[in-house]
């Protein structure tokens, strides 16, 4: 396999605060009991989506420039949402140039930084108008939990229409789970309008009237039969590439509390095994692919980037990613995490 690489990414969102939308003044809330506040009821889980679509009327409240996106993802995270409906903003929209891109590259750095800037949340993949190399992506990727598109899969009533707080209270004292945001409804009943982040507020509001607890994303995940996020996981672009085929191979790692040595060890068909190790050909053998010097946070990093050349050997490639303690033998046996990704070159 010729003109392999790979590159250790783990790159901040860092963010500003989007601009101030116009003060939002709901009527106080009328006083309730407070025994009714205890929670008793089901948890709610709240999805937020936040993006109008391209096309629509304009919307100052949402955001449209990247930063401002997950700045705003990582606020409704803090607040209490559990599930995210990631919508395809490009890196370069702005407000004079609001627009999606739908492009792999794109889905994938956006996956990156919401997962930086916010690991715990549950991720609902908005695939409308992109491609099939997308969908083979996001299926092979176990931070990809759920797909707007298909139905059966998603836990949520939305909350849209023209009375979208109505909908919302009469759902959460039903004892359903919501979607909600500014890709559904902007209508408001109050003074000024909305942004993603009033409709949350007023969603838990409601759910603390009903005495229903808010679901935070791991008691998410067990209402709607997720697993818990793997502490290591590989991504691959696809599952079978051929020559001349570009693919990818990312890894998701949970915060980490003490030093490690990172591996991405190839198994070949034949039996040969090589190393990425971060010059431009494998390595035989096993060697570091990077060596941390500390606490890592949460971390998302290219394991490799490559064209398959015409002279790859057909077959399974398997690839073992492993964090191994910085000192000692290199056995993957002894990873504190580890992960294998299966690729088919035909």
């Amino acid at each position: 396999m010729r003109r392999l690489w790979c590159a250790a990414a783990a790159a901040v969102a860092c963010g500003c605060a989007a601009p101030a939308s116009p003060p939002i003044h709901p009527p106080p809330a009328s006083p309730v009991p407070q025994a009714a506040r205890r929670p008793s009821g089901p948890p709610l889980i709240i999805e937020v989506a936040l993006l109008p679509l391209p096309g629509s009327e304009p919307c100052p409240e949402a955001p449209a420039t990247r930063r401002a996106y997950i700045d705003e993802i990582r606020d409704c995270a803090e607040i209490g949402a559990s599930i995210v409906r990631l919508q395809p903003l490009a890196a370069d929209s702005s407000p004079d140039s609001y627009r999606f891109d739908t492009a792999l590259g794109n889905y994938r750095a956006l996956l990156k930084e919401t997962l930086e800037a916010a690991p715990d949340l549950i991720v609902d993949l908005d695939l409308d108008g992109a491609g099939d190399d997308v969908e083979e992506w996001a299926r092979l990727n176990a931070r990809v939990e759920l797909d707007s598109n298909r139905e059966e899969a998603n836990p949520v009533t939305v909350a849209m229409g023209d009375a979208p707080l109505d909908a919302l209270r009469r759902i959460i004292a039903e004892g359903g789970h919501v979607r909600l945001g500014l890709r559904d409804s902007r209508a408001w009943p109050h003074r000024g309008r909305p942004t993603t982040l009033d409709y949350l507020r007023q969603a838990i509001h409601m759910a603390r009237d009903a005495g229903r607890p808010i679901a935070p994303p791991a008691e998410a995940r067990a209402i709607i039969g997720l697993p818990p996020p793997r502490d290591l996981s590989v991504a691959p672009s696809a599952s079978a590439v051929s020559a001349g085929d570009r693919f990818f191979i990312d890894a998701i790692a949970a915060p980490h509390p003490r030093p490690f040595a990172a591996y991405a060890v190839v198994v070949a068909p034949s039996g040969a095994v090589f190393s990425f190790t971060g010059r431009r050909r494998p390595v035989a053998g096993i060697a570091p692919l990077l060596r941390s010097r500390g606490t890592v946070r949460l971390n998302v990093m290219t394991v490799a980037e490559a064209a398959v050349g015409p002279g790859t050997p057909p077959g399974t490639y398997t690839i073992h990613v492993g964090l191994l303690p910085p000192r000692g033998p290199a056995r993957l046996r002894d990873a504190a995490a580890l992960a294998t990704a299966r690729v088919e070159v035909r």
